[in-house]
């Protein structure tokens, strides 16, 4: 059996049938999902309709994730939770948190210290397989 790795536009496509993507075992990939039965989500989502009269975006999402990872840290690490990022994995509304630090040399290219601490990147990734005609995230 073959696996075809498609690009997380693909879900959006509305000409193909999914039963060729899920024939094909197409799977994709995607920095977020949305758990629409999750307790956190419903809760969020109710309480933007509530302030806001719309539902939130995907930008208000991935905002409001950012802001409850901040928050779950200090109150987990306090002040010095910076030097923690690493170390917690953390689930959001529709973003996993999986910070993994890098090092390299500086904006500048220089390698004088190519051990040095440049960034944390979020490594935390979904996939995406096809199930009853719609991508489900694969558990």
């Amino acid at each position: 059996k073959v696996t075809v790795i498609g690009m997380p536009q693909w879900a959006e496509f509305n000409q193909i049938d999914y039963a060729y993507f899920e024939k094909l075992n197409v799977i994709l990939s995607g920095a977020s999902y949305q758990d629409a039965d999750s307790a956190e989500w419903l809760l969020f989502r109710q309480t933007f309709y509530d302030r806001y009269r719309k539902t939130p975006s995907k930008e208000a999402c991935a905002g409001y994730d950012g802001a409850l990872f901040t928050a779950r840290m200090l109150r987990k690490y306090g002040p010095d939770f910076a030097s923690k990022l690493g170390s917690t994995p953390i689930e959001g509304t529709q973003t996993r948190f999986r910070l993994t630090p890098r090092k390299g040399s500086d904006v500048t290219g220089a390698t004088e210290n190519l051990s040095a601490l440049m960034k944390y990147e979020n490594d935390a990734v979904y996939l995406f397989q096809v199930e009853n005609g719609k991508f489900v995230p694969i558990r």
